[in-house]
This record gives structure tokens, C-alpha cells and sequence, in this order.
């Protein structure tokens, strides 16, 4: 309330004095109005307008404009260029109001042209220059979560100083998949490569991960005027969709916008990883139409709205579905995946979960179903000779997966040790897993447990193996198999066990 007041207060004295006419001593006032808005474009260029309107004296209405785009053009705020360029537009440059300032009209049509194209929050102009030894390489090919456009010079003293300082800046915020389109303002191919020996040398090689150099051999770019680039260094950020977020930045300011960055998708994923179990507890996952009811209109959505936010949804769909015990709600992963992860892996940043991740992931679920056949794996024994896993000529065979220091394991094993013998006139064999690393531990465990049947400590290599062919989902977690290792059950427990088989 006082804030509106106070505001209420300067339009009142704007009025006042602009009554008497237009002199400097006003200005204060002008700058007290300024200040009490917020910094952003739109909301500036609405008071601006509003501020030249209150005068029908147009040689008054022309010394606020100017003065306004004074202040807009001489500011330190990143965006303000946005409103200086829309003062010059539509109240000089159209003639609507005369321009008595230094550089006369000139200055203003040079300040547009540099500026106009490359504006906080517009479309990053398209450049397609030659990579250095290669081909042209489009801004628009990179496909990163975030790119910088950085234009430097091999004489400019100030890059010789910012460029090792913007290495290190890209190398810290690696996690954010930045890559950088470095921009030689020159079109000396020679001198490039004198540039990139001295500042990109590393152990006797040249090493510039995520840095494209690129340079305009042609000199039919228009690199300068599209990004205002009338000195080095000049940088700017841009968003996934190539939109500026980021201009004219120095180190400080390039630090400062990709840590909010950074907070932001920190945002998107704790707001997803609460979201996402309440969601799916309304629909029944078991049922194909209601999947597509689940995911589609997220979706739809999150992708037309927000990539980084479709990133953070479905990445969390796919985690929480994938790590359940129950096969309907795994199969709901692998239809997550084939129908809202692989086809879109362009619109992914992580490049790991939609390559690595995902495809293992949906590999294991669909080997491991009941009924599949799961192939032989070898594992070293207590005696550190190699074994088969699965044990030959047994009429049924229960495979489980435990640790030392689990607390589930220790009942689930002296559960299984009460129905051992009936399993075993039955011909149904066990054999445990342990996929610790403590051995001495082990010895300690089993002697103390008086395990009855074979038990497994494979290597470092087979627990990879056994990982990435098996579901292990949580200890203790078992298989059931028959003779031929095919898949009876998976994930059951002792007193389920015994009301199956005894």
C-alpha cells in the first residue's frame, strides 16, 4: 500500500512539473518513477509511454524521450536495450517526435540496427559459419540444453583474460549440457589456429570439449550487426529453443544466470518427484486405456509449455514405475518409454537416461517378464571358482539376491531355511546371491546363519553382468525358475513360496 502511494505521490509531481515544462531538475522525479517498477521490458516501455503522453508539448514530449532512452541506453541492467531501441523506433526514427540529441539521427539507426535483432527473449539469429577444419556448422544444429555464443578476437587484450575465465565457467556447470558457439571475429583461418594452441592446449593435445569455433570466411554473415558485436568480447545465452536469455554478459553475469538456471530445473524436478506418485494413484496402471489417459495429456502439455518441465515429469514417471515390484506397473514404464521417451530423445538434455538408461531399463523389464527364458550367467563361488547360477537337472530352482547388512534379509533367509527340506524332497533348489563386497563379513554372516544350501560372491565384472541381465530391484528379491530357466515368479517371499510348492 505505501509502495502505491508513494507511486500516486511522483505521478502528481510528474504532472506538476511537466505543466510548467520540461528541465532537468525533473528528471529526479522521472528517475524516482523508474525505480519504483520492476526491471522488466514491457512493463518499462508501458510507463515510458505513459510518461510521454502526460505533455501535449511536443518539444516537451521530445526531451522526456530523450532523456528516457539516455537512461535505458547508458543503463548496466541486462534487457533495458530493449526499451531504448522501442523509444528510438516508434518516436524518432518515425518521425513522430525530434531528435535533438549527440550523433543525430544517424546514431539512433546505428543503435537499432546492432540491437534490434538480438533482444532478451527474441529468437537468436541463425548463423551458419565454418567450424574450424570442417564443415559450416548451423548455431541451430547444436542440440544442448543451453548454448553461448561467444565472439572473441586473438588481440583483444580483454579476451585474452575472459577466455580461460569462461572455460572454467563452462567446465563448472558441465551438469547443465552447455555448449559453447565461439565466434572468431576474424576470417584467419591461420591466426585461429595460433589461438586455439595457445589457449586450448592441453598434455600435448588441443582440448575443447562442448566449444564449436567456428569463423565467417566469407564475410557474408552479418554476425556484427545481427549481435551488436562492435567489440570483444561479447557474449551471449541462449535457452533450448535458442531464445536469448542472456546478453552482453561478463563472467559474473554469466555465473549468476546459469546458477538461477540451475536452481530453476532444481525447481522443475522436487515439484515433479512429489507430483508424480499422488498422480499415478488415480489411474490403474494395469490397463493400457488407462495409461495413455495417464501420460497423454501430461504430455501434450508439458511439451507444448515446458521441455524442461516434460524432462523433469516423465523423468520421474519412469523411475518411480521402474523401481516398483509389481509386473503390471513395470510394463507401464516400458509403455512410457516406447510411446513418450524414445520418440522424443531430441527434447531430451540427458543424453545418458534416453540412451543408457532407458534402453537397459526397458531391456531387463521385457527379459525378465514371467514366462521369458533368462540365459546363464557364470558366477564364482565361496571358493572363488566359477559356477552357472542356474543349476542343471532340478525339477524347479529359487535364485535370491541378498546383502549383510540388510535388515529384510535375515527373516526372509531363516523363513526359507524352515521349508528347505520340503523344497528339496520336492526337488526345487536354492541358492543365494550376495552382492556385498564384504567377503570376510560373508564368512562371518553364513556361519552364524548356517545356510544350508550353495551361496554365490561373484566378482566385480559378473555383479555387472548379473546387473544388467537380471532385475535386482531391492534385497531380498528372488526368482523362480523351472528346469528349462524359464520365469515362474519373481519377487516372493517364504510363506508365499511354501503356499505354491508344499
Amino acid at each position: 500500500m505505501r509502495k502505491i502511494i508513494s507511486l500516486c505521490i511522483i505521478i502528481i509531481a510528474i504532472l506538476s512539473h511537466l505543466q510548467q515544462g520540461y528541465s532537468q531538475e525533473k528528471e529526479a522525479i522521472i528517475d524516482d518513477y523508474l525505480s519504483s517498477l520492476p526491471p522488466v521490458a514491457d512493463t518499462l516501455i508501458k510507463a515510458c509511454d505513459y510518461l510521454i503522453s502526460l505533455s501535449e508539448d511536443n518539444l516537451v514530449k521530445s526531451s522526456i524521450a530523450g532523456y528516457l532512452f539516455n537512461h535505458f541506453i547508458t543503463s548496466h541492467i541486462m534487457g533495458y536495450e530493449t526499451v531504448a531501441v522501442y523509444i528510438a523506433k516508434n518516436y524518432f526514427l518515425n518521425n513522430k517526435l525530434e531528435w535533438s540529441g549527440k550523433g543525430g539521427l544517424q546514431m539512433l539507426q546505428f543503435y537499432v540496427e546492432f540491437n534490434e535483432n538480438s533482444l532478451i527473449g527474441m529468437q537468436a539469429p541463425q548463423l551458419s559459419l565454418y567450424e574450424y577444419n570442417n564443415a559450416p556448422l548451423s548455431l541451430y544444429s547444436l542440440q544442448s540444453r543451453y548454448t553461448l555464443i561467444y565472439f572473441f578476437d586473438n588481440e583483444c587484450d580483454i579476451c585474452r583474460e575472459f577466455t580461460p575465465q569462461l572455460r572454467e565457467v563452462v567446465k563448472e556447470y558441465d551438469y547443465l549440457n552447455i555448449s559453447v558457439y565461439a565466434v572468431f571475429s576474424k576470417n584467419n583461418i591461420e591466426q585461429l589456429a595460433e589461438y586455439l594452441n595457445d589457449n586450448f592446449k592441453s598434455d600435448g593435445r588441443t582440448k575443447y570439449k562442448n566449444w564449436h569455433f567456428v569463423l565467417d570466411i566469407t564475410d557474408d554473415s552479418d554476425f556484427n550487426r545481427k549481435y551488436n558485436v562492435i567489440k570483444t568480447p561479447q557474449l551471449f545465452l541462449l535457452d533450448n529453443k535458442k531464445i536469448i536469455i542472456g546478453r552482453e554478459l561478463d563472467i559474473k553475469a554469466v555465473k549468476d544466470l546459469l546458477t538461477a538456471e540451475s536452481d530453476k530445473i532444481s525447481y522443475y524436478y522436487t515439484e515433479a518427484e512429489a507430483f508424480v506418485p499422488k498422480y499415478l494413484q488415480i489411474f490403474d496402471l494395469s490397463d493400457t486405456n488407462e495409461l495413455r489417459d495417464a501420460f497423454e495429456p501430461l504430455f501434450k502439455r508439458l511439451t507444448n509449455d515446458n521441455t524442461e518441465m516434460y524432462n523433469a515429469v516423465f523423468y520421474h514417471l519412469f523411475e518411480h514405475l521402474v523401481i516398483q515390484q509389481d509386473q503390471a506397473t513395470r510394463d507401464a514404464a516400458v509403455y512410457l518409454a516406447k510411446n513418450y521417451i524414445f520418440p522424443y530423445k531430441e527434447m531430451w538434455f540427458d543424453k545418458n537416461f534416453t540412451e543408457k538408461r532407458v534402453p537397459q531399463s526397458v531391456k531387463q523389464i521385457m527379459g525378465n517378464r514371467p514366462g521369458e527364458i533368462v540365459s546363464q550367467i557364470k558366477l564364482s563361488n565361496l571358493k572363488g571358482r566359477e559356477v552357472n547360477l542356474f543349476p542343471k537337472r532340478v525339477k524347479k530352482q529359487i535364485i535370491f539376491f541378498f546383502d549383510t547388512d540388510c535388515p529384510l534379509c535375515r527373516p526372509f533367509i531363516q523363513d526359507l531355511i524352515k521349508i528347505h527340506k520340503d523344497l528339496k524332497r520336492k526337488k526345487i533348489e536354492i541358492r543365494g546371491v550376495y552382492i556385498g563386497n564384504d567377503t570376510k563379513e560373508l564368512t562371518a554372516y553364513l556361519a552364524k546363519e548356517r545356510i544350508p544350501w550353495v551361496i554365490l560372491s561373484p566378482s566385480t565384472f559378473q555383479k555387472k553382468q548379473l546387473f544388467e541381465s537380471l532385475e535386482i530391484i531391492q534385497v531380498p528379491y528372488s526368482y523362480i525358475l523351472d528346469k528349462g530357466r524359464k520365469i515362474l515368479y519373481k519377487g516372493v517371499y517364504p510363506q508365499k513360496i511354501k503356499e505354491l510348492f508344499l
